[in-house]
């Protein structure tokens, strides 16, 4: 006995909005399914040894990863939608849309930089942007990374901090083992970026930045040594009534990362 099955039923009316609401659709579901893959990607590259990962999937992002999914999400849900649609027009009309939407990202180059001869970009945003694309890819781009630390930008220096105590010397020599070899235990930059911190710590004004490099210095004994003024300036954080959540938060962690005795 042959059995037919229902045909799929046919979107005849409202094709516009239709279309319209399926690309916003998917340009949401790309969205959460990249930012529910980054905490993936943290939570077990915290849990295996390997946080690069996460830093990795932050620059893909920031160097127009986002664009990139958030697109080809808008592309699936125009097809998706597309399908359904009466009329011929409009389905071709979907098929076109969903055509530009896959390619824009990579006409546009919306993909990773040269960092072999990196640049100080001009504004906060760009060399925000670029100490994330660089912690993890770019010795040089460390280097410069240095220069940030002294941006008169509180947001520029403050990443610039985060990121010298979070990158690939570090990573490199704090996962030191038999089976990973440390590449730039001699890498005059290390020093470099060890005394920078140790200047954060000392003498910015704000609180947050000494905090950070106290952070820094003190889960990274392999890197940059012990540092018993980190330890004191953490827990002096806590101590205190009047410093702010974030602080000493981030403290209290990185106490907990590497308990002071």
């Amino acid at each position: 006995m042959e059995v037919h099955h229902p045909a799929r039923p046919r979107l005849s009316r409202g094709g516009g909005s239709v279309l319209a609401i399926g690309v916003l659709t998917g340009a949401l579901i790309a969205t959460m399914a990249a930012v529910t893959l980054g905490f993936g990607l943290a939570w077990i590259g915290g849990a295996i040894g390997h946080p690069e990962w996460a830093g990795s999937y932050r620059r893909f992002l920031a160097d127009g990863g986002w664009w990139l999914l958030c697109l080809w999400g808008a592309a699936a849900g125009a097809l998706w939608i597309g399908s359904r649609l009466a009329s011929p027009f409009a389905r071709a009309g979907a098929l076109i849309a969903a055509a530009v939407m896959i390619a824009l990202p990579l006409v546009l180059k919306a993909q990773f930089s040269d960092d072999s001869a990196p640049r100080i970009p001009s504004s906060p945003e760009g060399k925000r942007s670029a100490i994330l694309r660089w912690s993890y890819r770019s010795l040089p781009g460390l280097k410069l990374t240095l220069e940030l630390s002294r941006d008169p930008d509180s947001t520029v220096r403050e990443q610039a901090v985060i990121a010298l105590g979070r990158n690939l010397v570090v990573s490199d020599l704090e996962r030191e083992d038999s089976e990973h070899p440390p590449r730039f235990a001699t890498l005059p930059l290390r020093g470099e970026m060890r005394d920078r911190l140790v200047d954060v710590l000392r003498g910015d004004p704000l609180e947050i930045l000494r905090v950070e490099a106290a952070h820094a210095l003190w889960v990274a004994p392999r890197a940059y040594g012990n540092r018993p003024e980190a330890a004191e300036t953490l827990r002096a954080v806590i101590a205190r009534g009047d410093s702010t959540r974030l602080a000493a938060g981030l403290a209290r962690r990185a106490l907990e990362l590497r308990p002071a005795f």
